[in-house]
């Protein structure tokens, strides 16, 4: 809908957020995040924006392939940085999740969440363990 109506996106590295704020622009959207290494600049240390209450937010999920499953579910999160959403995606594969980790931003996964994880999500849905007895784990994903 955007696009149809004439928008365009752009990527690119900005000094001061009022370089953005040229004759023409009518919205300008700050998708800048958090600093995650040295060569990166975040809305932290933004010239025009430096948002000092932004701070990185680790999130853990299993991608796994269980075409079987076609339902959704979720669970509070309690008190822990733990807790359980199993999601079906159009292609066969299901979002298992998840962690909530407030400043941390290492990109690699654990296995012990990841199995965490799984553990969690196939005491939920059964369903989620194929013919083979065993979970098919696509890919994990890790973002901020």
């Amino acid at each position: 809908m955007f696009r149809n109506a004439g928008g365009i996106t752009e990527v690119r590295d900005v000094a001061h957020i009022k370089n953005l704020f040229t004759e023409g622009v009518d919205v300008v959207v700050n998708c800048t995040g958090n600093v995650t290494d040295d060569t990166s600049k975040g809305a932290r240390t933004l010239k025009g924006v430096e948002d000092d209450k932004v701070y990185p937010t680790r999130g853990h999920t299993v991608i796994v392939r269980a075409p079987m499953v076609g339902y959704t579910i979720t669970t509070a999160r309690g008190p822990s940085s733990e807790f359980s959403y199993i999601i079906p995606r159009g292609d066969g594969t299901v979002v298992l999740g998840g962690t909530y980790e407030p400043n941390k931003s290492d990109l690699h996964p654990d296995e012990a969440v990841t199995n965490r994880i799984i553990e969690r999500c196939v005491a939920l849905c059964p369903d989620l363990v194929g013919e083979n007895g065993g979970v098919h784990c696509a890919f994990e994903a890790l973002g901020e």
